[in-house]
């Protein structure tokens, strides 16, 4: 697995973590040079069952809202989206995700060490 995906599942390890924080922590680090190289990762990780999303309104009180699946299409419209805040803070349009390393995610990590 690669230094990105490994972070991921390492950041999101402890509980929900925000898109925002995830792609702002990854970018700050150097692991990954632009933002639209998070959604493959991510994308992976939640298809290989290693990852979980869920979404939020923004709104107070609003359900956090489990998603089945996270497309392509739907991380690198979130990405054009909030581009322009530099992904310093919660999004003021469309909500946001959020991910967990999924059990499975977690037991990788575990049985994988550095």
């Amino acid at each position: 697995m690669d230094r990105l995906r490994r972070y991921i599942l390492s950041y999101t390890a402890y509980g929900k973590e925000p898109l925002h924080l995830l792609i702002s922590s990854a970018l700050s680090r150097g692991l990954c040079a632009t933002e639209r190289e998070m959604v493959p990762p991510l994308e992976a990780l939640a298809q290989d069952g290693l990852l979980e999303a869920d979404s939020h309104t923004g709104r107070s009180g609003d359900p956090y809202q489990p998603e089945t699946q996270v497309t392509e299409g739907d991380l690198l419209s979130y990405i054009e989206r909030n581009r322009k805040a530099g992904f310093a803070s919660y999004p003021e349009e469309g909500g946001e995700y959020f991910f967990r390393a999924s059990r499975s995610g977690r037991k990788w990590l575990k049985n994988n060490p550095d």
